[in-house]
């Protein structure tokens, strides 16, 4: 009895070892199916990726012209930003030419102060009938300068007319902008603001001296293209507190009187 159930133990632990062994073998059978259909997928791939080689080694053209077109668009680009930085340059010291036709010629001023660009004028200028040069149909000149003048140069010589144009326009601002940088840096000791004519050809400063003697400096420019004045005067202004020609006599230059 007791071998008989030794024997039926032992054929269902065979039965149970045989049955754990077809699992495994069910279990790499179907990895192994996964891995057979992975590798046909990626075969199937890699024909597909073949199909479309032809297709893309015919593109290269396409993309080195347009790397091409790629590369002359930043030089582009460069020259643009190098022509914006001398045209920002040549705008702070240069005249240039807006427009030309055979009859016409725009000429644009541009002024600066202090590395600053400032402002532009413009001239237009037409052929003259009785004369081989030019004549001034229209500007935007200040006043002061003296067009009837300058347009004697139109007849012979452009230059002269634009260098001499130029010249005016450019020491009004720099004298102009002298007046501005006074005005900031003496803000403490000015009584009033300082006074000037439209040319800036006369300048009226008051100012308050650190021993508080009011003081009046003049400065007169005779000559427009000037930035530097050719006569001033300085003196004492007259206050109850000071009597008539206090220390005045030394204080004096040569007379500038107003234009």
């Amino acid at each position: 009895m007791s071998g008989a159930l030794f024997d039926l133990d032992r054929l269902e632990a065979s039965a149970r070892e045989a049955e754990r062994s077809q699992k495994e073998v069910e279990l790499a059978d179907r990895k192994s199916r996964h891995l057979q259909q992975k590798i046909l997928n990626l075969q199937a791939r890699r024909n597909e990726l073949r199909t479309q080689l032809p297709q893309v080694t015919s593109q290269p053209p396409d993309l080195e012209a347009a790397t091409k077109e790629g590369k002359k668009l930043m030089n582009a680009l460069k020259k643009l930003r190098q022509l914006q930085e001398i045209q920002k340059l040549y705008r702070l010291t240069g005249v240039s030419v807006q427009e030309k036709t055979e009859n016409k010629l725009m000429l644009r001023f541009d002024t600066s102060y202090n590395h600053e660009y400032v402002d532009e004028h413009y001239i237009e200028l037409t052929r003259s009938k009785k004369q081989d040069g030019y004549q001034v149909s229209h500007h935007t000149l200040p006043a002061f300068i003296p067009m009837s003048q300058l347009e004697v140069h139109l007849e012979t010589e452009l230059k002269v007319f634009v260098d001499r144009i130029r010249e005016y326009l450019q020491a009004f601002v720099i004298r102009r902008g002298q007046v501005k940088m006074l005005e900031s840096k003496l803000a403490e000791i000015l009584r009033s603001e300082i006074e000037t004519s439209l040319p800036v050809d006369y300048v009226s400063i008051s100012l308050q001296s650190s021993d508080d003697v009011p003081i009046k400096i003049t400065l007169c420019y005779t000559d427009l293209r000037s930035v530097h004045p050719t006569k001033a005067e300085v003196s004492i202004i007259e206050t109850p507190g000071f009597r008539k020609g206090f220390h005045q006599g030394a204080l004096r230059f040569p007379t500038c009187s107003r234009r």
